[in-house]
């Protein structure tokens, strides 16, 4: 990664930082704040430090009863799971952040699910559970008219396709 964008991200952590220590108090501000802060280091790759602060903004989204944050980190969660190969916290946070998106009628998330989900089986070597969901995504993503939201399952889906067919000739 650029050092240029490495330090934007490390600039931007610092004012993330520093607001949350003007707004200390204020909840929902504290959960957004966490949660930037999470994605940042998601960004920088740095994959347990954004656990930690997904994890605080999730402990603060369910305080305030935010269902919409609750969802979002579940997933941040259970994907950043998978990059640090925690698969059982994948998905067990994967798999409550699709019964959130669920239960809110937000499809887009929940096709967002499938999709990490195709990801975690990949990794585990579970292809045909990965196709599964991998299409299950692909379907309500298109169902809803979300073709961006569609793009990464796809994309998996042609990666395992590959190496299915490649396995298949060894």
């Amino acid at each position: 990664m650029n050092k240029n964008v490495l330090e934007e991200y490390d600039r931007a952590i610092e004012h993330y930082r520093r607001s949350l220590e003007v707004n200390k108090g204020d909840k929902e501000f504290e959960a957004i704040t966490l949660h930037g802060i999470g994605s940042l280091y998601t960004y920088k790759r740095e994959h347990k430090e954004a656990v930690e602060y997904f994890r605080k903004s999730l402990t603060i989204s369910e305080e305030i009863d935010d269902a919409q944050l609750i969802m979002v980190n579940m997933f941040n969660l259970g994907n950043e799971y998978i990059f640090l190969k925690d698969y059982r916290n994948a998905e067990s946070y994967l798999t409550k952040g699709i019964e959130k998106a669920e239960d809110a009628g937000a499809k887009h998330w929940e096709a967002n699910g499938y999709s990490s989900f195709g990801r975690l089986y990949i990794d585990l070597g579970r292809y045909e559970e990965a196709k599964e969901y991998l299409l299950r995504s692909v379907e309500l993503a298109k169902s809803i008219g979300a073709v961006k939201v569609a793009e990464p399952a796809q994309i998996l889906l042609s990666k395992l396709k590959k190496k299915l067919s490649v396995s298949a000739t060894d």
